[in-house]
């Protein structure tokens, strides 16, 4: 089944000739050899000490063994299931430092005055902060759960309720 052949269309007409996929290649599936079992233990081992996060370690290994990112990612996961390779401690995470978090407070209240909804206030803050939409809107969900923040709707019902009460007050000023 080496030979070039062609396949037809749904109408009949000849499509361009294709040819027959190399051993290894896109489409077929390849298991993994005990040598790039050994080979992914050993780099893992020496990258993790370097301080390489999981993402670099998959490319850097994908690229040695001539195999996608994708491909060694789940080989490194079921290697960890199965307890022949450890945790990576030098996860692509990072705290929100104290800096971040006044910043952070500080332009969402601003942000939240201007009419802005929560999705677009996480992405304008993350991208000043060089951090992603969703670290961002997990950070900020996290600080309205604890307090230290009201979300959106909350503070504009707030807005409405205090514009009512001022209107109250200005109202009672006026009859007394």
């Amino acid at each position: 089944m080496n030979s070039v052949r062609t396949r037809k269309t749904h109408r009949g007409r000849p499509r361009k000739k294709v040819e027959p996929l190399d051993e290894g290649r896109a489409g077929k599936r390849r298991f993994f050899t005990d040598d790039e079992n050994e080979l992914i233990k050993r780099m893992h081992a020496k990258l993790v000490q370097n301080g390489l996060s999981d993402k670099q370690i998959c490319k850097k290994i994908g690229k040695e063994l001539g195999r996608s990112t994708g491909s060694v990612d789940q080989r490194i996961r079921r290697m960890r299931k199965d307890g022949e390779i450890r945790e990576n401690p030098n996860k692509g995470r990072k705290d929100f430092s104290t800096e971040e978090l006044r910043l952070i407070k500080r332009r969402y209240n601003k942000l939240v005055q201007k009419g802005l909804k929560n999705a677009e206030i996480s992405r304008r803050i993350g991208k000043e902060l060089g951090r992603s939409t969703g670290s961002l809107a997990n950070k900020m969900r996290q600080l309205r759960r604890t307090g230290e923040f009201a979300d959106v709707e909350t503070l504009r019902e707030r807005e409405d309720i205090l514009g009512v009460v001022e209107a109250l007050e200005e109202f009672g000023e006026e009859d007394g």
